[in-house]
């Protein structure tokens, strides 16, 4: 068995939003995307970096959506993280 003095605790986000997509982890950042508010689903791709255990916020251009975790999602491309549809 395997002990630890780390107590597990909440991070809160600074940002609000509402997750749309799977999460991927690249470079040790988990990213997913997201919605910024529900009315006007505004896209964004919201970062947690596992070692600083901090948030980050990246918002799309207007003419790219996240769709839904059903009809879009994020996927490793030449390196980077990408945005694709199917």
């Amino acid at each position: 068995m395997i002990r630890s003095s780390r107590i597990m605790g909440v991070i809160e986000c600074k940002y609000p939003y509402y997750p749309g997509t799977q999460g991927i982890c690249h470079n040790g950042v988990v990213y997913y995307g997201a919605w910024s508010n529900l009315t006007d689903r505004r896209s964004v791709v919201v970062g947690f970096d596992l070692r600083y255990e901090e948030f980050s916020l990246i918002t799309l251009p207007e003419d790219v959506q996240i769709v839904s975790r059903f009809e879009s999602d994020l996927v490793r491309y030449n390196g980077k993280i990408a945005l694709g549809y199917y």
